[in-house]
């Protein structure tokens, strides 16, 4: 936008080239070219604040859509950090995660995870059987009894292999 202190010393400067053709005897010539250096200086102030405008309006608006991938990679980072921190954080932040994810690997195989736990047991293995189970003992240690990276890296392949 032009701002009051570039019209100001425009102005000023304008006012001054005028007056000092004025003075020194070559009014109608000094009157031309301050007119015409008014009007590039005019131009000049507008096409910059019209760019700026411009800059402004080609920026990419953030869309809630755009973000959401995001915050879901936070999510499940955070809930992969609890777990490894503490038992309580294996069952409040790890067990949502990866429960649903087995039911519906399970799902494909036609087998519910709750309605036939043999079966389920049989594909899903002990450790992750054990983490996704719907009669799993709530975690009481806040402090410690996390899963390990190893052990963790261990549910996460056994995930994708079913």
């Amino acid at each position: 936008m032009i701002r009051a202190r570039s019209v100001a010393l425009v102005t000023a400067a304008g006012v001054a080239a005028v007056g000092a053709g004025l003075l020194i005897g070559y009014p109608a010539q000094v009157a031309a070219a301050t007119t015409i250096a008014f009007a590039a200086v005019v131009s000049l102030i507008s096409t910059r604040d019209l760019a700026a405008r411009a800059e402004l309006r080609r920026r990419p608006v953030r869309k809630v859509a755009d973000s959401l991938p995001l915050e879901q990679l936070r999510w499940v980072d955070r809930a992969l950090t609890a777990a490894q921190a503490s038992e309580v954080g294996v069952d409040r932040d790890l067990r949502p995660l990866f429960r649903p994810i087995a039911a519906m690997r399970l799902a494909r195989r036609g087998v519910d995870l709750d309605r036939h736990p043999e079966e389920a047991r049989a594909i899903l293995g002990e450790q992750l059987w054990e983490l996704v189970r719907a009669d799993r003992a709530r975690g009481s240690n806040r402090v410690a009894g996390g899963i390990s990276a190893v052990g963790l890296q261990s549910l996460i392949e056994q995930l994708e292999r079913i």
